[in-house]
């Protein structure tokens, strides 16, 4: 404290001020001015603003008193003070004036406090918080401070920022906790409850979230500073989340590595050259030989002692080999604890580090002693298989090593040894395979180890010939790097070409139920028509034209239906003895009368053929339709041969052909070849269905061939047709020699015109148009005529008419609810005598032979006319009345 007058003259200054400044008080003369050692002139114009005015010490301090003598107010100032030893020193001045009056200050008091260390502290404070603040702006780790009561944030550096996606303006100020960075707010609360019990804790592992979402692994630290009275708390956290994630794959690797090497059949091992031993055997090895691994880990020869001998060599130069970082491959035999020889199979491959380093060498090795054993099995199994007129065929999807294919298989695909030892599963569907997408699909999905398949597909040999097959496939697995296919496959050209005739027997028989249906309605609308044309005769006979005309169409349309019929039931018509040369004969004549010039025919009939019952008409139809076929694929005239010749067939042949229904024997074969277009094979299977045909439809009407086959059916025959699709065609046409003699009952019409004595005819039958024809007829020939629709009505008829006056019935065979073959038999049951003629469009044998032994007296085919029905009943009415 230094007090001084008015002027600033010094007047004391306690020991403080003396040993701040260095001046005594006894040393100071009685004028000793104050700015001996203080510049006021700075404060002077700090005070009074006047920053241009530079006044002399004595002036400063006159006006400084004035002004805080007119204020009445002092000041503090922070000054430069030169003590006695003339270093400058910074203090803090706190002036005040001493009043005597309110006008005039009796002096001045000067308070100094040395403030040099103060400011040099807080200088040297600024230098390091700019330090601090530099390091923390560039450091890795995230930081960010708090004042420790109110949580407020205040400060965050880069790396905070970069981490969390947060800019500062968007969390400053705001209180830490309630920032969303946090992923579990519950963490914040043992964060503080923590840093109030202890001050600090380090590296908790923490959920951060990152501005975009995304959660961050992080291990966070915080602790409390004390600054300047104030508390801080300074948070500090490192990203690990890539370590983090690191760790886990490198958990997971491990863990995996130690469950595939300790599960997989195979032995695992490491050997490192720094230690010159094996570092790592997996448990298979124990497992496999019984042997404890642990020796081995002090010196990898104690392995050698228990290798087969003949094997010795082998494994010593093996492990040679491992030791100087060459990759091996070696198969050798092992004893077991329990003394049998195991044969293993040893791979091994060196191991660098970054810099191509040699550092260890790894191997598996695998029991293949029942591959070995297998192999000698196979071995066994090959010379069966070669043995074997079935192909055979094993691949091998790896190495190819075990390729093999029997004898068959080279003489039916004409590859040799060589090429298929080199061949894969996919180059083999490529040559061998036409439907090789099938087979390639099957082979690449094997649904599992036991996986077999069989199915037919098309094969071709080397020269590209195809033909079908029945392929066998078998899925073989060998070890978990290689699998083999095993591939039987039967040539089936003969069974497929028996069970396509048998389809095409099938189909025709189909076809032929079919068209006899049909030939049965027909026949029932034809009936009418054939029946009315003899009443129309007599009823108008100025309209005879009309009526030929009519009965011309209704013949014809009966004819085809004939031919139909001919197709489906095979009918044999009137057979006779007939000598196969003389049909010969009527052909030749009928060629050359009608052929063109440009075909030229040949025949030949071998001598001293026997006759065959045949109807000559019907036999010579069908070599017309077959030689008017051959002359149509000739349009510009060709060769037409015609051969007759004896031909012995035996069963063995016909069950070839899928011939069934044909007996052994001898035949006659008459072929009939042209060298005209060909035939393919699709309409070859087609070529006997009726209405088929190639042609146009003004040349052909499809049933020639069709009514031909039903023809040389109905003679207990067959017919083949054999073409290449390109150019000539042959029908061979057989015909048994000596075939069942059938006499068909001789129909003409009656010439007479037949009267009845009103005697009751039934007429029974679905077809009203025919129950009405034959009512009008019935009428005409002076018959009482009755109607049933079916057999139910005529059998209540007949239970109404207790005196038996009804002697005829006419039933048709084929109706609803009962039909005419179940009304005859309960109508024989029950004993009437009653005269029946059977009606039908189709009578097929069994159903003749039925009705014969019903005493059915006679048949009648529709359409029938009226001469053929007059002559049906004529000879039963008056046996019966």
């Amino acid at each position: 404290i230094i007090i001084t007058d008015a002027w600033g003259h010094i007047v004391e200054m306690n020991p403080a001020g003396e040993k701040l400044t260095g001046w005594m008080t006894s040393d100071m003369a009685e004028e000793t001015h104050i700015s001996a050692f203080l510049e006021l002139g700075p404060v002077y114009k700090t005070q009074l603003k006047q920053r241009r005015h530079k006044a002399v010490a004595t002036d400063s301090f006159n006006q400084l008193v004035e002004k805080v003598t007119q204020t009445s107010e002092g000041f503090t100032e922070t000054i430069e003070l030169t003590p006695k030893n003339g270093r400058a020193i910074d203090v803090n001045l706190t002036f005040n004036v001493i009043e005597a009056t309110s006008t005039s200050p009796e002096g001045v008091v000067l308070i100094l406090r040395d403030v040099s260390k103060q400011l040099e502290n807080e200088k040297a404070m600024r230098s390091s918080l700019e330090r601090l603040q530099l390091i923390l702006e560039r450091s890795p780790t995230a930081t960010a401070i708090t004042r420790a009561g109110t949580q407020e944030l205040i400060y965050l550096n880069q790396s905070w920022i970069h981490q969390t996606g947060f800019r500062k303006d968007q969390v400053l100020g705001r209180q830490m906790h309630s920032l969303h960075w946090w992923g579990d707010t519950k963490v914040v609360q043992s964060i503080h409850s923590t840093l109030e019990t202890f001050g600090l804790f380090e590296n908790w592992e923490v959920t951060m979230v990152h501005h975009n979402g995304k959660r961050l692994h992080c291990l966070l630290s915080a602790s409390h500073v004390d600054i300047n009275e104030d508390t801080y708390i300074i948070y500090q956290w490192n990203n690990q989340t890539e370590q983090k994630a690191l760790e886990i794959d490198l958990k997971e690797s491990h863990q995996r590595f130690e469950q595939i090497a300790g599960n997989i059949p195979e032995v695992f091992w490491i050997y490192e050259h720094e230690k010159n031993t094996f570092t790592y055997i997996s448990p298979s090895f124990q497992r496999i030989t019984g042997l404890d691994p642990a020796p081995l880990y002090e010196e990898a020869r104690h392995l050698k002692r228990f290798i087969h001998p003949e094997d010795q060599a082998l494994f010593g130069q093996a492990l040679i080999d491992v030791r100087s970082g060459l990759s091996t491959s070696i198969t050798y035999r092992i004893q077991t604890k329990g003394g049998q020889w195991t044969w293993m199979e040893d791979k091994s491959f060196p191991i660098h580090d970054s810099e191509q380093s040699l550092i260890a060498t790894a191997g598996i090795a695998s029991d293949v002693t029942a591959r070995r054993e297998a192999e000698t099995v196979r071995n066994r199994a090959l010379a069966t298989l070669n043995a074997l007129d079935d192909m055979v065929i094993i691949l091998d999807h790896g190495d190819k090593v075990h390729n093999h294919a029997n004898p068959s298989a080279f003489k039916k695909l004409g590859c040799d040894a060589q090429a298929m030892k080199s061949m894969t599963v996919d180059s083999f569907c490529q040559s061998y395979l036409e439907d090789q997408q099938t087979v390639e699909r099957l082979l690449k999905h094997p649904e599992d180890d036991t996986w077999t398949h069989r199915q037919r597909t098309l094969m071709k040999d080397a020269a590209g010939e195809t033909f079908p097959a029945e392929l066998y496939i078998q899925y073989l697995p060998l070890n978990q790097a290689n699998h083999q296919w095993i591939l039987i496959a039967n040539d089936i050209t003969d069974r497929v070409d028996q069970e396509r005739a048998q389809n095409r027997l099938d189909r025709l028989k189909s076809i032929g139920t079919l068209a006899g249906g049909m030939a049965h309605d027909l026949n029932n609308a034809l009936t009418p028509l054939m029946m009315s044309v003899e009443v129309l005769r007599h009823t108008y006979p100025e309209s005879s034209k009309i009526i030929d005309m009519l009965e011309s169409s209704v013949r014809r349309a009966s004819g085809m239906v004939q031919q139909v019929l001919s197709f489906a039931r095979g009918q044999g018509g009137n057979k006779q003895p007939v000598q196969p040369k003389s049909l010969v004969g009527e052909l030749q004549q009928m060629i050359d009368l009608t052929f063109p010039k440009s075909i030229h025919f040949r025949r030949y009939c071998a001598a001293n053929l026997p006759e065959i019952d045949v109807d000559p008409n019907q036999i010579h139809q069908v070599l017309v339709n077959l030689c008017l076929n051959a002359r149509d694929a000739m349009p510009e005239g060709g060769q037409l041969n015609l051969d007759v010749r004896l031909k012995q067939i035996d069963r063995t042949w016909l069950q070839k052909k899928v011939m069934d229904d044909v007996q052994p024997g001898c035949f006659i074969r008459f072929s009939i070849t042209d060298d005209g277009m060909g035939i393919s094979k699709e309409d070859q299977e087609r070529i006997f269905e009726p209405f088929f045909t190639t042609k146009s439809v003004d040349k052909g009407t499809g049933l020639g061939l069709s009514s031909s086959l039903g023809i040389i059916k109905g003679h207990q025959g067959f017919m083949e047709v054999h073409s290449d699709g390109i150019k000539g065609t042959r029908f061979d046409v057989y015909l048994p020699v000596p075939a069942t003699k059938q006499m068909e009952p001789d129909a003409h019409p009656s010439p007479t015109p037949l009267q009845g004595n009103r005697e009751k005819v039934l007429v029974v039958d679905d077809e009203k148009e025919v129950r009405n024809m034959l009512v009008e007829i019935l009428q005409q020939m002076n018959f009482s005529p009755m109607t049933a629709a079916n057999g139910k009505e005529a059998l209540e008829i007949i239970d109404k008419d207790p005196s038996r006056e009804i002697p005829l019935i006419l039933a048709d065979m084929a109706m609803p609810q009962m039909d005419g073959l179940e009304m005859i038999h309960r109508m024989r049951d029950k004993g009437p005598e009653v005269a029946i003629v059977a009606m039908s469009g189709v009578f097929q044998e069994h159903a003749i032979e039925a009705l014969s032994h019903l005493k059915v007296d006679t048949f009648l085919t529709k359409p029938f006319t009226q001469g053929e029905l007059q002559m049906a009943i004529e000879n039963l009415i008056p046996r019966h009345t």
